[in-house]
């Protein structure tokens, strides 16, 4: 409860004046609201009479309550805020032990978090089998699907294209670098499929339905057709963005992964889901579009520069505090080689972390069952920043942020012991990334994106940690 809320009094909610008549509405909703809200409070306070009124309000409902705007300020109080005074009223009067948010989704069962099954197998003729190739599978029946993770992984498109029977692939990048794309084309080449390379706008601002419909143009007038092939090469911008052109193209046509930055290598080229951006939010246009599959080669990350190296760091803890003790060992213990980029503890890092979310999506693969929607872990917040501060912290800066005021949140619910909490900050600030808001961003205008976050029902919404594991839980006390 904020410290500058007012409480109020059942009888100050009974005695509150309306006009009786604002445009048409009829504020005896508004009184009978009121009078749920006042016989709540009674009941909390053990008065007798209060047992057989009316139906009693949570403090969620008097803050989501619809009260047309014609009604507000026709008296000396304000309707929301009379609703907000009596819903923190209920909260004060609640006992601490009953004050916990809810959650609204099912536990997940232990073995749904397990990482998905790694094999691992030396290259042909790679000497004594130091260098290797650790395949994730994804299963989802037909539309299953391998995560490779390795040197040269990319070799695996050409087959990948004549398994599918394409015949010509589209390749699409952000400002094309030739180290990236020229293994790309060889690949295709090597399989005789016809190909070309096209660009789309950098950074989050080229995720947008303009940028959409002038690739769907251009592959258009290149000729690609339905049972053809996109290539996504890049970052979480550029899988995110073709991901959803290629399930829109022809109304869905192929799409293969390649991830050339940490944070795709662990999190966006995995699971299908694709979406651009809006000025209301981020990722609110989108659509489920499985790739064929995901090539990530750990080696391209060694020219990453070291911001961007970081942003990925912070979807790797993400999967560490979700519950996996082997990465949150690498992360604990490993972080200065983490740091390094040594390519051993890197490897390990990435493929744990797909492993994870192999695990959930296959678990889930269109969010139904609740499932899927803890890989959101950290995100309320962090999408928010993102939205209001016009993408000032990159993507996996943000989510540090939106970790550690994870961690914090669960320990002020007494979800988790405060030595939990404090470990969120603790390791989000040895990975050398962001643990606070940047100035600057009002905390009205992050609650108001959060309010309209894609994974909200009206209210608050937010995957926190607890004695059952990870768990949604919806509108904690203010």
């Amino acid at each position: 409860m904020s410290s500058e809320t007012t409480l109020t009094t059942p009888e100050d909610l009974r005695t509150a004046a309306f006009r009786s008549a604002v445009r048409g509405y009829d504020p005896d909703v508004v009184h009978s609201m009121l009078e749920r809200a006042a016989v709540t409070i009674e009941r909390l306070q053990g008065v007798p009479s209060a047992v057989g009124g009316a139906a009693p309000v949570s403090a969620r409902e008097l803050r989501n309550a619809e009260i047309p705007p014609a009604l507000r300020g026709v008296n000396r109080d304000d309707v929301n805020a009379m609703c907000e005074r009596a819903a923190a009223t209920i909260e004060a009067l609640t006992p601490v032990g009953e004050r916990r948010a809810v959650p609204r989704s099912p536990i997940v069962d232990p073995s749904a978090v397990v990482p998905a099954a790694i094999e691992r197998g030396p290259l042909v003729g790679a000497g004594l089998g130091t260098d290797v190739r650790d395949t994730i599978r994804v299963d989802l029946g037909d539309r299953s699907y391998s995560i490779v993770i390795g040197p040269n992984a990319v070799e695996e498109l050409g087959s990948l294209a004549v398994r599918h029977g394409a015949r010509r692939a589209v390749i699409v990048t952000q400002q094309p670098v030739a180290a990236f794309v020229r293994p790309v084309v060889a690949a295709l080449d090597a399989a005789g499929i016809a190909n070309t390379t096209l660009a789309i706008p950098d950074g989050e601002s080229g995720k947008t339905l303009g940028t959409v419909d002038a690739l769907c143009e251009a592959m258009a007038q290149w000729g690609l057709l339905r049972n053809d092939l996109v290539v996504a090469l890049g970052g979480g911008v550029v899988g995110d963005t073709v991901g959803f052109a290629a399930s829109v193209y022809y109304r869905g046509v192929a799409v293969v992964q390649v991830p050339t930055t940490l944070l795709a290598m662990v999190d966006a080229s995995i699971g299908g889901k694709t979406a651009v951006n809006l000025p209301a939010g981020k990722n609110l246009v989108g659509a489920f579009h499985q790739p064929l599959g995901v090539l990530a080669d750990p080696s391209v990350l060694a020219s990453l520069p070291d911001r961007e190296f970081r942003c990925g760091l912070g979807e790797v803890l993400k999967y560490a505090l979700m519950g996996d003790a082997e990465l949150l060992a690498v992360v604990e213990h490993e972080a200065d080689a983490l740091l390094a980029r040594d390519p051993e503890v890197l490897r390990r890092a990435i493929t744990r972390s797909a492993a994870v979310k192999a695990r959930y999506v296959s678990e889930d693969e269109f969010e139904r069952t609740g499932v899927r929607e803890h890989l959101n872990y950290g995100h309320t917040l962090a999408h928010a920043i993102e939205t209001v501060g016009d993408h000032v912290l990159a993507h996996g800066e943000a989510v540090a942020v939106g970790l550690v005021f994870a961690g914090a949140l669960a320990g002020a619910l007494e979800r988790i012991p405060p030595a939990s909490a404090v470990r969120h900050r603790t390791l989000v600030e040895a990975l050398g990334l962001p643990s606070r808001v940047p100035d600057g961003l009002e905390r009205a205008a992050l609650e108001a994106v959060m309010r309209r976050d894609k994974k909200a029902v009206g209210g608050l919404r937010f995957v926190l940690a607890g004695p059952r594991g990870l768990e949604r839980v919806d509108d904690p006390p203010a």
